[in-house]
């Protein structure tokens, strides 16, 4: 699971730019965060969307038949 997946998945779901800056800024002013990957998976618990990222992620990883 890469920074780029997890950071376009909150995007796609906090879909203003400026929301998600602003929510990462509420957060990090009362909370310290070890790492940016953290901060980004403290986000996708608490939105809920581990299972969406791991089934789009899945979707990506699934080998493509060629069917020709």
């Amino acid at each position: 699971m890469g920074h780029t997946q997890k950071y376009a998945l909150l995007r796609q779901v906090l879909a203003r730019r400026q929301t998600f800056f602003e929510d990462m800024r509420a957060l990090t002013r009362y909370m310290v965060f070890e790492s940016w990957h953290h901060l980004m998976d403290f986000m996708i618990k608490g939105l809920k969307l581990e299972s969406k990222f791991e089934s789009e992620f899945a979707l990506k990883l699934r080998p493509k038949l060629d069917t020709s």
